[in-house]
């Protein structure tokens, strides 16, 4: 089991991330760093990179090609990075990071993104009973 903290581990790990980790090595890997973390989630990096692929499409669509993700995960989980670790283990690769509870703020945005779903189904202003579209049928 090692920590990858070079960006070369980190170019193998991105060309390899479909190699998933298995159950009883994300445990040990969580044992490994138990002390890191108070309580941590491990995750394979394919799902992992998955999410971030993703969000990603959703956020930036016709750049997506243009990120290196090898850097982004040597920026975000590199040798100075103490908040998640990438983890090369004998058939894989996994993630461990904090579980961090949600939050005011991101429940404030939960339900954005619930009106902005609303607003999808037809209504622009999010004001279903009162809607803008409604006033300028008359």
């Amino acid at each position: 089991m090692k920590k990858l903290t070079s960006l070369e581990d980190f170019k193998t790990a991105i060309a390899n991330f479909e190699m998933v980790s298995n159950e009883e090595e994300m445990n040990k890997v969580a044992d490994k760093f138990k002390d890191e973390f108070e309580d941590p989630i491990v995750i394979s990096l394919k799902d992992y990179m998955d999410c971030v692929y993703a969000t990603v499409e959703d956020e930036v669509k016709d750049w997506s090609d243009y990120i290196d993700y090898s850097l982004y995960l040597f920026d975000i989980a590199g040798e100075d990075s103490d908040d998640i670790f990438v983890v090369k283990t004998e058939s894989g690769y996994c993630v461990i990071y904090e579980n961090v509870p949600m939050d005011d703020e991101d429940e404030e945005m939960d339900e954005d993104e619930e009106m902005e779903e609303g607003e999808e189904e037809g209504c622009c202003c999010g004001d279903k009973e009162d809607c803008c579209k409604d006033k300028n049928k008359k």
